[in-house]
């Protein structure tokens, strides 16, 4: 039997040995770890510096990445301009800008004018007359203006001049002018006074004041999916950026884990969860990209724009800014309330449907128009003697076309005219109905 204290003797110093052997295997595996990392020192050394500063790693991830590079004004400038809202919201006001001249138009001066000239040939059948067939010539000409003023006032200024040629001998004036001339005037003074003759009018301008302040609240919602589409992209970019370093730093580690499973140090279950994780990550990186490529697309779809040839998608410029003034909600509201543009166009649209129901009441009344003219008339010509048995009847009428004007603008032959017109429809169910029907709208 052997000495019980030399084997613990030789025990103890099997175990010095096994410790010695430990520190020493620990030596070797720092050894081979420091080997590894020498053998990829450039990304090793890149990859460092990445965790030592992460903001780093993220801004390299980020100039890497390709696109059009566009700051927010310009998104603002491509989209005021191209978007179809910002199209639409310029022709809602062209529109409303044509229905006002169009009802502006109803007050604007007309000038007419209007020449005839006729012939007729009859049978003579006086019996002192000599000619067989009796030959008319008659050559009318008439012009002037007329206008409507806002209440309903309706002006106009005639000039109407015949020039008579005829064969009967028994024409004291051959060729005959005949002028006249005339300004009249028609006042309603129910139905089409005042806001019932520029109900059209109003309502257009009403509706042109709704159409601006649309206009505005439209571009303002341009600016402002612009600005959020804008920032999406940002975020989406940025996203991203982290995905894509997230699988960097997870082919990392399965490199760590495969090197450190060929030194015995982890076993084969650590690799697959390494393997498992870049997979993870490798997937996320991918739908970051296809949200990043979404976010660009919806960009691009409210600028009107794609990016430039070559570039597969829009790159933010800006930061967004760091701090925001928040109001408090009362505040938020009543500026609202002051300035928000579609609460203005929905008060000029109120307001051009109280134009037209103002209007509708006067014409629902029966018409009473006060009329009267003033003018003069004007005679003149070739005078002929006209003979008749042994008698001979002399004319003293000589001129042109010039003197039976100045005979009208002299008012050597004045006409004058006074008087009322009144219309009453039996029931009035039309105009009433109208009335009704605009009371409800409003």
């Amino acid at each position: 039997m052997r000495d019980p204290r030399i084997t613990n003797l030789e025990t103890g110093a099997a175990r010095r040995e096994r410790i010695s052997f430990r520190r020493g295997g620990h030596g070797v595996v720092a050894l081979l770890i420091a080997l590894a990392a020498t053998l990829g020192a450039t990304s090793a050394r890149a990859q460092e510096e990445d965790f030592v500063s992460p903001d780093s790693a993220l801004v390299r991830v980020l100039a890497a990445m390709t696109g059009e590079e566009l700051s927010l004004d310009a998104a603002f400038a491509r989209a005021l301009e191209n978007a179809t809202a910002a199209r639409e919201a310029e022709e809602i006001v062209n529109a409303a800008e044509g229905e006002v001249r169009r009802e502006k138009g109803a007050f604007d001066p007309v000038l007419f004018a209007d020449v005839e000239r006729r012939n007729e040939e009859d049978r003579n059948t006086s019996p002192f007359d000599t000619v067989d067939q009796l030959e008319t010539e008659e050559t009318e000409v008439s012009a002037g203006v007329r206008t409507r003023l806002r209440f309903g006032t309706e002006l106009e200024a005639s000039l109407q001049s015949t020039k008579l040629e005829t064969s009967s001998t028994f024409a004291t004036v051959n060729p005959q002018y005949d002028t006249a001339g005339k300004l009249s005037v028609r006042q309603p003074l129910l139905k089409g006074f005042g806001p019932g003759s520029r109900l059209g009018l109003s309502t257009a301008e009403r509706s042109l004041e709704s159409a601006e302040a649309s206009r505005r609240d439209l571009l303002l919602g341009v600016r402002a999916e612009t600005e959020s589409a804008y920032w999406d992209l940002y975020a989406a970019m940025r996203d991203h950026a982290v995905r894509l370093l997230l699988a960097e730093r997870a082919q990392v580690l399965l490199e760590q884990a495969t090197t450190r499973a060929d030194m015995g140090l982890v076993g084969p279950i650590q690799v697959a969860n390494a393997r498992v994780f870049l997979a993870e990550q490798e997937l996320a990186a991918l739908d970051s990209g296809e949200n990043l490529d979404a976010a660009s697309d919806r960009l691009a779809s409210l600028l009107g724009t794609r990016p430039a040839a070559g570039a597969s998608r829009f790159r933010p410029l800006d930061t967004p800014p760091p701090t925001y003034a928040i109001d408090t909600e009362d505040a938020s509201v009543a500026k609202a309330m002051t300035s928000n543009q579609a609460l203005r166009a929905a008060d000029r649209d109120v307001e051009a449907l109280r134009a037209t129901w103002n209007g509708s009441r006067w014409n629902a009344l029966p018409s009473l128009d006060l009329k009267g003219s003033i003018g003069g008339n004007g005679l003149t010509g070739t005078g002929q003697d006209v003979s008749f048995g042994d008698t001979v009847f002399p004319s003293d009428i000589r001129g042109d076309f010039g003197d039976s004007f100045e005979q009208v603008t002299g008012r050597d032959f004045p006409t004058w005219s006074l008087g009322v017109e009144m219309s009453v429809p039996l029931g009035g169910r039309e105009g009433r109905g109208e009335r009704d029907r605009l009371r409800g709208l409003l």
